[in-house]
Protein backbone atom coordinates (compact mmCIF):
# COMPACT_ATOMS: atom_id res chain seq x y z
CA UNK A 1 0.00 0.00 0.00
CA UNK A 2 1.33 3.45 -0.96
CA UNK A 3 2.02 5.63 2.05
CA UNK A 4 0.68 9.16 2.32
CA UNK A 5 4.23 10.53 2.22
CA UNK A 6 4.95 8.74 -1.06
CA UNK A 7 1.64 9.87 -2.55
CA UNK A 8 2.35 13.48 -1.61
CA UNK A 9 5.85 13.34 -3.13
CA UNK A 10 4.47 11.90 -6.37
CA UNK A 11 1.70 14.51 -6.51
CA UNK A 12 4.13 17.39 -5.97
CA UNK A 13 6.26 16.26 -8.91
CA UNK A 14 3.33 15.56 -11.23
CA UNK A 15 1.49 18.82 -10.48
CA UNK A 16 4.59 20.85 -11.37
CA UNK A 17 5.38 18.87 -14.52
CA UNK A 18 1.96 18.29 -16.11
CA UNK A 19 0.06 20.74 -18.31
CA UNK A 20 -3.25 18.95 -17.76
CA UNK A 21 -5.90 20.67 -15.64
CA UNK A 22 -7.77 17.37 -15.31
CA UNK A 23 -4.64 15.59 -14.04
CA UNK A 24 -4.01 18.22 -11.38
CA UNK A 25 -7.59 17.95 -10.10
CA UNK A 26 -7.32 14.16 -9.92
CA UNK A 27 -4.02 14.28 -8.01
CA UNK A 28 -5.38 16.73 -5.45
CA UNK A 29 -8.66 14.90 -4.96
CA UNK A 30 -6.94 11.55 -4.49
CA UNK A 31 -5.31 12.97 -1.39
CA UNK A 32 -7.87 15.37 0.08
CA UNK A 33 -11.31 14.51 -1.27
CA UNK A 34 -12.26 11.39 0.68
CA UNK A 35 -12.89 11.81 4.38
CA UNK A 36 -13.40 8.85 6.71
CA UNK A 37 -13.20 8.45 10.47
CA UNK A 38 -12.22 5.28 12.28
CA UNK A 39 -14.03 5.02 15.59
CA UNK A 40 -12.75 3.10 18.62
CA UNK A 41 -15.64 2.17 20.93
CA UNK A 42 -15.24 2.32 24.68
CA UNK A 43 -16.53 -1.24 25.15
CA UNK A 44 -16.34 -4.30 22.93
CA UNK A 45 -19.53 -5.09 20.99
CA UNK A 46 -20.42 -7.95 18.68
CA UNK A 47 -22.69 -5.86 16.47
CA UNK A 48 -23.91 -2.27 16.20
CA UNK A 49 -27.55 -1.48 16.80
CA UNK A 50 -29.07 1.59 15.11
CA UNK A 51 -31.10 2.16 18.29
CA UNK A 52 -28.16 2.39 20.70
CA UNK A 53 -25.54 5.04 21.38
CA UNK A 54 -21.93 4.18 22.06
CA UNK A 55 -19.25 6.00 23.96
CA UNK A 56 -16.01 6.22 22.02
CA UNK A 57 -12.42 6.44 23.12
CA UNK A 58 -10.99 7.75 19.89
CA UNK A 59 -11.98 9.29 16.55
CA UNK A 60 -9.29 9.17 13.89
CA UNK A 61 -9.11 10.68 10.41
CA UNK A 62 -8.03 7.69 8.32
CA UNK A 63 -6.13 9.75 5.76
CA UNK A 64 -4.25 12.06 8.13
CA UNK A 65 -2.92 10.97 11.50
CA UNK A 66 -3.64 14.42 12.91
CA UNK A 67 -4.63 17.88 11.70
CA UNK A 68 -1.06 19.15 11.89
CA UNK A 69 -0.04 16.60 9.26
CA UNK A 70 -2.99 17.73 7.15
CA UNK A 71 -1.85 21.36 7.36
CA UNK A 72 1.76 20.58 6.44
CA UNK A 73 0.81 18.51 3.38
CA UNK A 74 -1.86 20.98 2.32
CA UNK A 75 0.78 23.73 2.24
CA UNK A 76 3.03 21.59 0.03
CA UNK A 77 0.19 20.98 -2.43
CA UNK A 78 -0.87 24.64 -2.41
CA UNK A 79 2.69 25.68 -3.32
CA UNK A 80 2.81 23.15 -6.16
CA UNK A 81 -0.62 24.22 -7.39
CA UNK A 82 0.47 27.88 -7.39
CA UNK A 83 3.42 26.87 -9.56
CA UNK A 84 1.10 25.01 -11.97
CA UNK A 85 -1.32 27.92 -12.30
CA UNK A 86 1.49 30.41 -12.90
CA UNK A 87 2.95 28.10 -15.55
CA UNK A 88 -0.45 27.90 -17.25
CA UNK A 89 -0.69 31.70 -17.18
CA UNK A 90 2.77 32.05 -18.77
CA UNK A 91 2.20 29.32 -21.41
CA UNK A 92 2.66 30.99 -24.81
CA UNK A 93 1.07 28.06 -26.63
CA UNK A 94 -2.35 28.97 -25.21
CA UNK A 95 -4.42 31.86 -26.49
CA UNK A 96 -5.92 34.35 -24.05
CA UNK A 97 -9.28 32.59 -24.35
CA UNK A 98 -7.78 29.14 -23.76
CA UNK A 99 -5.99 30.35 -20.63
CA UNK A 100 -9.13 32.05 -19.41
CA UNK A 101 -11.25 28.93 -19.99
CA UNK A 102 -8.82 26.69 -18.07
CA UNK A 103 -8.53 29.14 -15.18
CA UNK A 104 -12.25 29.82 -14.93
CA UNK A 105 -12.91 26.08 -14.81
CA UNK A 106 -10.32 25.52 -12.07
CA UNK A 107 -11.61 28.38 -9.96
CA UNK A 108 -15.25 27.34 -10.22
CA UNK A 109 -14.44 23.67 -9.66
CA UNK A 110 -12.52 24.20 -6.41
CA UNK A 111 -14.99 26.77 -5.14
CA UNK A 112 -17.85 24.30 -5.60
CA UNK A 113 -15.72 21.49 -4.17
CA UNK A 114 -15.07 23.49 -1.01
CA UNK A 115 -18.79 23.66 -0.26
CA UNK A 116 -18.87 19.89 0.28
CA UNK A 117 -16.85 20.50 3.45
CA UNK A 118 -18.46 23.77 4.47
CA UNK A 119 -20.48 22.33 7.32
CA UNK A 120 -21.51 24.72 10.03
CA UNK A 121 -23.90 22.11 11.41
CA UNK A 122 -22.30 19.00 12.88
CA UNK A 123 -25.18 16.87 11.58
CA UNK A 124 -24.34 17.60 7.94
CA UNK A 125 -22.06 15.00 6.39
CA UNK A 126 -21.52 13.25 3.07
CA UNK A 127 -24.36 11.16 1.71
CA UNK A 128 -21.89 8.32 2.23
CA UNK A 129 -21.46 7.85 5.95
CA UNK A 130 -17.86 8.69 6.95
CA UNK A 131 -17.86 6.79 10.28
CA UNK A 132 -16.88 3.17 10.78
CA UNK A 133 -15.49 0.80 13.41
CA UNK A 134 -13.93 -2.65 13.31
CA UNK A 135 -15.77 -5.57 14.90
CA UNK A 136 -13.98 -8.94 14.73
CA UNK A 137 -11.79 -7.53 11.98
CA UNK A 138 -14.81 -6.49 9.89
CA UNK A 139 -15.57 -2.91 8.93
CA UNK A 140 -18.97 -1.76 10.31
CA UNK A 141 -20.57 1.58 9.45
CA UNK A 142 -21.69 3.86 12.28
CA UNK A 143 -24.23 6.66 12.14
CA UNK A 144 -23.55 9.94 13.86
CA UNK A 145 -26.55 9.27 16.11
CA UNK A 146 -24.77 6.13 17.38
CA UNK A 147 -21.88 8.17 18.74
CA UNK A 148 -21.52 9.86 22.11
CA UNK A 149 -18.81 12.34 21.27
CA UNK A 150 -17.09 14.50 23.85
CA UNK A 151 -16.75 18.24 23.29
CA UNK A 152 -13.13 17.77 22.19
CA UNK A 153 -14.05 14.96 19.78
CA UNK A 154 -16.81 17.07 18.26
CA UNK A 155 -14.35 19.91 17.76
CA UNK A 156 -11.87 17.57 16.08
CA UNK A 157 -14.61 16.38 13.73
CA UNK A 158 -15.65 19.93 12.90
CA UNK A 159 -12.03 21.05 12.40
CA UNK A 160 -11.42 18.16 10.00
CA UNK A 161 -14.18 19.44 7.73
CA UNK A 162 -13.33 23.11 8.15
CA UNK A 163 -9.71 22.56 7.18
CA UNK A 164 -10.70 20.76 4.00
CA UNK A 165 -13.08 23.60 3.20
CA UNK A 166 -10.28 26.13 3.74
CA UNK A 167 -7.91 24.10 1.59
CA UNK A 168 -10.20 23.93 -1.43
CA UNK A 169 -11.38 27.54 -1.14
CA UNK A 170 -7.74 28.60 -0.98
CA UNK A 171 -7.06 26.84 -4.29
CA UNK A 172 -9.92 28.77 -5.90
CA UNK A 173 -8.54 32.07 -4.57
CA UNK A 174 -5.10 31.31 -6.02
CA UNK A 175 -6.72 30.94 -9.44
CA UNK A 176 -8.79 34.06 -8.86
CA UNK A 177 -5.66 36.18 -8.51
CA UNK A 178 -4.16 34.76 -11.71
CA UNK A 179 -7.40 35.49 -13.59
CA UNK A 180 -7.17 39.12 -12.48
CA UNK A 181 -3.62 39.29 -13.83
CA UNK A 182 -4.80 37.80 -17.12
CA UNK A 183 -7.58 40.39 -17.37
CA UNK A 184 -5.14 43.22 -16.69
CA UNK A 185 -2.88 41.85 -19.42
CA UNK A 186 -5.72 42.01 -21.92
CA UNK A 187 -5.98 45.74 -21.23
CA UNK A 188 -2.26 46.42 -21.13
CA UNK A 189 -1.54 44.78 -24.48
CA UNK A 190 -4.39 46.29 -26.48
CA UNK A 191 -3.15 47.37 -29.93
CA UNK A 192 -5.62 50.27 -30.11
CA UNK A 193 -5.06 53.16 -27.71
CA UNK A 194 -7.49 56.03 -27.14
CA UNK A 195 -6.66 59.49 -25.83
CA UNK A 196 -8.40 60.84 -22.73
CA UNK A 197 -10.92 62.66 -24.94
CA UNK A 198 -11.46 59.44 -26.89
CA UNK A 199 -12.15 57.47 -23.68
CA UNK A 200 -14.60 60.13 -22.52
CA UNK A 201 -16.39 60.10 -25.86
CA UNK A 202 -16.56 56.28 -25.83
CA UNK A 203 -17.94 56.30 -22.27
CA UNK A 204 -20.66 58.74 -23.31
CA UNK A 205 -21.50 56.52 -26.27
CA UNK A 206 -21.72 53.37 -24.12
CA UNK A 207 -23.92 55.06 -21.53
CA UNK A 208 -26.18 56.42 -24.26
CA UNK A 209 -27.00 53.06 -25.81
CA UNK A 210 -26.44 50.38 -23.14
CA UNK A 211 -29.89 50.71 -21.59
CA UNK A 212 -31.78 51.24 -24.84
CA UNK A 213 -32.66 47.98 -26.56
CA UNK A 214 -33.43 49.90 -29.74
CA UNK A 215 -29.67 50.05 -30.24
CA UNK A 216 -28.19 47.15 -28.35
CA UNK A 217 -29.31 44.01 -26.54
CA UNK A 218 -27.59 43.91 -23.16
CA UNK A 219 -27.78 41.09 -20.63
CA UNK A 220 -29.77 42.60 -17.76
CA UNK A 221 -27.74 40.50 -15.33
CA UNK A 222 -24.51 42.00 -16.60
CA UNK A 223 -25.11 45.66 -17.54
CA UNK A 224 -21.39 46.41 -17.85
CA UNK A 225 -20.85 43.69 -20.47
CA UNK A 226 -20.66 46.23 -23.29
CA UNK A 227 -18.16 48.31 -21.35
CA UNK A 228 -16.00 45.25 -20.65
CA UNK A 229 -15.86 44.34 -24.33
CA UNK A 230 -14.86 47.86 -25.37
CA UNK A 231 -12.35 47.93 -22.53
CA UNK A 232 -10.56 44.85 -23.82
CA UNK A 233 -10.54 46.22 -27.37
CA UNK A 234 -9.14 49.64 -26.51
CA UNK A 235 -7.10 48.78 -23.40
CA UNK A 236 -9.26 50.67 -20.89
CA UNK A 237 -9.58 49.44 -17.32
CA UNK A 238 -12.82 49.37 -15.38
CA UNK A 239 -11.40 51.97 -12.98
CA UNK A 240 -10.85 54.40 -15.87
CA UNK A 241 -14.40 53.89 -17.11
CA UNK A 242 -15.77 54.36 -13.59
CA UNK A 243 -14.10 57.76 -13.26
CA UNK A 244 -15.57 58.89 -16.58
CA UNK A 245 -19.00 57.54 -15.67
CA UNK A 246 -18.99 59.33 -12.32
CA UNK A 247 -18.33 62.65 -14.03
CA UNK A 248 -21.23 62.10 -16.42
CA UNK A 249 -23.60 60.88 -13.71
CA UNK A 250 -22.77 63.99 -11.68
CA UNK A 251 -23.85 66.14 -14.63
CA UNK A 252 -20.42 67.29 -15.76
CA UNK A 253 -20.67 68.24 -19.46
CA UNK A 254 -23.14 65.48 -20.38
CA UNK A 255 -22.65 64.36 -23.98
CA UNK A 256 -20.12 67.11 -24.60
CA UNK A 257 -17.56 64.91 -26.36
CA UNK A 258 -20.17 63.13 -28.46
CA UNK A 259 -21.46 66.51 -29.61
CA UNK A 260 -17.95 67.49 -30.64
CA UNK A 261 -17.59 64.21 -32.50
CA UNK A 262 -20.81 64.90 -34.43
CA UNK A 263 -19.58 68.40 -35.29
CA UNK A 264 -16.28 66.95 -36.50
CA UNK A 265 -18.05 64.46 -38.78
CA UNK A 266 -20.32 67.17 -40.21
CA UNK A 267 -17.49 69.63 -40.80
CA UNK A 268 -15.35 66.99 -42.45
CA UNK A 269 -18.00 66.10 -45.00
CA UNK A 270 -19.03 69.72 -45.57
CA UNK A 271 -15.45 70.41 -46.68
CA UNK A 272 -15.72 67.57 -49.22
Amino acid sequence: MITLETQIEYALIEIKETNSVKKVIELINEIFENIQFKILLESKVKSVSPFKSYKITQIEDVRFENLEIFTINAKYIIDAFSFFVKKLYENNHYSFQEKNNHLQFLRNYFKIKSEIFNYHNIFDFHSENPFFTLINGQRVTLNYDNLKLTKEQNKYLSDSYDMRYSFYINLSKIVDRIILRLELDSYSFSEIKLTEDGITSLTEFIMAIENNNKYVEVDINNPKLLQDRFGKLFGITGAKFSKKRNNLENGIKIGNHLSKLVDYIQNRYKKK
